[in-house]
């Protein structure tokens, strides 16, 4: 048991002389010390730049957003009137992942999102024909 405790006082006395004599050379060499952090930090601003542009795509996020107005209404007025109609017709629309609808005095906005592999031209496209559709007035989809 002996010999273990010893043979393992003498590696930690070996790791800290290492280590003394590291932080020894750069304590004694301040000035290629410092040209060594200046030469990192160079390094490290140079790469940050050359990143590819791959590694920040754009991302589409698949939202159709169906929004209108129906002045001096009240909230159930136009959910009665306008959300839910909308709704029914929009919930028929292929490659629908959620649907979300929210109706308060005057106003109503039916929030959709598509499949993350749906084509999302044609499928604010479907959501157009969809709204069109349903009810002959103009309504702003984005």
């Amino acid at each position: 048991m002996k010999k273990s405790a010893s043979k393992n006082n003498s590696c930690k006395l070996k790791n800290i002389i290492l280590m003394f004599s590291i932080w020894s050379f750069f304590l004694k060499k301040k000035e290629f010390t410092a040209a060594l952090i200046v030469i990192l930090i160079a390094a490290g601003i140079y790469c940050a730049f050359q990143i590819p542009k791959e590694a920040q795509p754009t991302i589409v996020i698949p939202i159709g957003t169906v929004t209108t107005t129906f002045p001096g209404a009240s909230a159930t007025d136009v959910e009665s009137l306008i959300t839910n109609p909308l709704e029914e017709a929009i919930i028929n629309i292929g490659n629908i992942d959620t649907l979300n609808s929210t109706s308060v005095d005057g106003m109503s906005s039916i929030r959709v999102q598509f499949d993350a592999n749906a084509d999302l031209n044609q499928s604010i496209d479907d959501l157009r024909d969809a709204v069109s559709k349903t009810v002959g007035r103009k309504y702003s989809i984005s």
